[in-house]
């Protein structure tokens, strides 16, 4: 089963150990990611999870130390075992955005992305999510977990 990650999951790996504020989801992430590691779960992001990283990393950064955090932010990401799926053409968002509503547009590409790769589960922490649960089991990173353990 192949799931995409969407970037609040991401982010928590990459900087949860140090934010405050994620500090209560790490664990999870950590374990689910523990399972990407070992090839227990193939998961995706999408070019749209990359570009919202980076915004995270230049809200993060001094502008002189950008360039140096995305590299070490990305080389992170980039060595686990996560597929990385490509833009979407135009035809792809024009013919799949009409299969599904969501309330924040933003999330829109990502569901898209998921959709096209071939994805069977979406997993976030955002509830906007829920909006295309007909589409996609939608979970967060714990109750995937457990999830996996009792199939």
């Amino acid at each position: 089963m192949k799931v995409y990650l969407d970037t609040n999951v991401v982010s928590v790996q990459l900087f949860g150990a140090f934010s405050e504020q994620e500090r209560e989801r790490y664990p999870d992430v950590q374990a689910l990611f523990a399972k990407i590691d070992g090839g227990e779960i193939d998961a995706t992001v999408s070019f749209y999870v990359l570009q919202e990283l980076y915004a995270i990393c230049a809200e993060l950064a001094d502008a002189t130390e950008l360039e140096t955090f995305v590299r070490e932010i990305f080389l992170e990401l980039l060595q686990r075992r996560i597929g990385i799926f490509r833009l979407l053409t135009r035809e792809e968002r024009l013919i799949h955005r009409r299969r599904f509503t969501i309330r924040d547009s933003s999330d829109e590409p990502h569901v898209i992305a998921a959709l096209v790769s071939g994805c069977d589960a979406i997993i976030t922490y955002d509830t906007h999510f829920d909006d295309v649960r007909d589409l996609f089991p939608v979970r967060t990173p714990a109750e995937w977990v457990a999830h996996r353990l009792h199939t």
